[in-house]
């Protein structure tokens, strides 16, 4: 596949199965977005989950701070998985709201890990919602996705 070559933007079953056990198999995503001061803040997330074939979801539990109060300003994301058995590397690319759906919240939170919803028994937190724009895909398989 040549550099300007891309597939459409969906996530596949490989994906869905690489993030849906990534708690269990301890291979967090890795979140990436930018601080107030200008740096890059990287924070490794238990509760990233698909939401959709071009959505990623988390679950923030400081509704005001960190991740929740970043995307209010700068959206734009990076979320990277990481497999090293396998091989496999997947980078997410997109732009994150955080949801005032109820809807989406119940969703989010009980798609969350048992001791990731036991670190906000209250639910305080907030979900955040990622628009997938690019996945890049290296190691066993090795691709570029990216909406039209």
């Amino acid at each position: 596949m040549s550099a300007d070559t891309y597939l459409p933007l969906e996530v596949d079953q490989d994906m869905r199965t690489a993030i849906g056990g990534a708690f269990e198999s301890r291979n967090f995503v890795t979140v990436g977005s930018l601080g107030d001061d200008g740096y890059a803040h990287i924070s490794r997330r238990g509760t990233v989950q698909v939401y959709g074939d071009q959505q990623l979801a988390s679950w923030a539990r400081k509704r005001d701070d960190g991740l929740a109060r970043a995307v209010a300003s700068r959206p734009e994301l990076t979320l990277l998985y990481v497999d090293m058995r396998v091989p496999q590397l997947y980078t997410f690319y997109g732009k994150a709201e955080v949801s005032s759906d109820p809807r989406v919240a119940d969703t989010v939170y009980a798609n969350s890990p048992e001791r990731e919803r036991a670190q906000d028994p209250e639910r305080t937190g907030v979900p955040v919602i990622v628009e997938l724009e690019r996945i890049e895909a290296l190691g066993a398989s090795r691709f570029v996705m990216k909406r039209p």
